[in-house]
């Protein structure tokens, strides 16, 4: 989904223990190396990762590809994506914990790697844009580089200093805007840019 690995988590969690947790019974614990084609971690990670673009659906604020580009610009040696891989990290280390189904209650069962988890979740779901993509390289869906992301403008209908941010600019034909009334009907005296209520 985002292309993130295994092996992309390791700064952020104890890998032999992620791999311990992975296995089960005699089965035989797999090296660093041997986790990026092992099936239970990628799975895990997969799951890490649709558990992140479920929350970033509930406001779309961010595009698939543009999580993709975060995921690509940690793998690239850069530091914008940093803090998606972190919480991809420890989304997984819960994946890998609650395998082992240790009850609630227990240093095992209370990680608090899911809390911190969760808490990013929850801000993402409320809208909050956690993800600085200013600087990052820009992909299109099937990796080819269309530029970087530039400074990141703020949502519409936020107020920005004295003003309504908006795409569509000023345009003279909303009610109640008087940015062009030189140039109405009646200068603003008539019709829906009257200036009744707004003196």
């Amino acid at each position: 989904m985002l292309l993130s690995n295994p092996s992309d988590l390791f700064a952020f969690f104890d890998v032999s223990r992620f791999s311990e947790l992975l296995v089960d019974g005699e089965e035989t614990v797999p090296g660093n190396s041997d986790l990026d084609s092992n099936s239970r971690a990628t799975q895990i990670v997969r799951s890490a990762e649709q558990k992140l673009c479920s929350a970033v659906r509930v406001k779309n604020f961010y595009s698939l590809q543009q999580l993709r580009d975060l995921v690509y610009d940690f793998q690239n040696g850069g530091t914008s994506g940093e803090q998606i891989i972190e919480i991809i990290a420890d989304l997984a280390w819960c994946g890998a914990t609650k395998r082992k189904r240790w009850p609630a209650g227990t240093p095992q069962g209370d990680d608090p790697a899911c809390e911190r988890a969760e808490a990013y979740l929850d801000r993402i779901r409320a809208g909050e844009r956690i993800f600085v993509l200013e600087g990052v390289t820009q992909h299109d869906s099937t990796g080819v580089v269309l530029g970087v992301y530039g400074q990141e403008i703020p949502e519409d209908g936020l107020m920005e200093g004295r003003g309504l941010v908006s795409d569509i600019g000023n345009p003279s034909h909303l009610w109640g805007n008087r940015a062009n009334c030189a140039t109405l009907p009646g200068n603003c005296g008539d019709g829906l840019g009257s200036t009744g209520g707004w003196q």
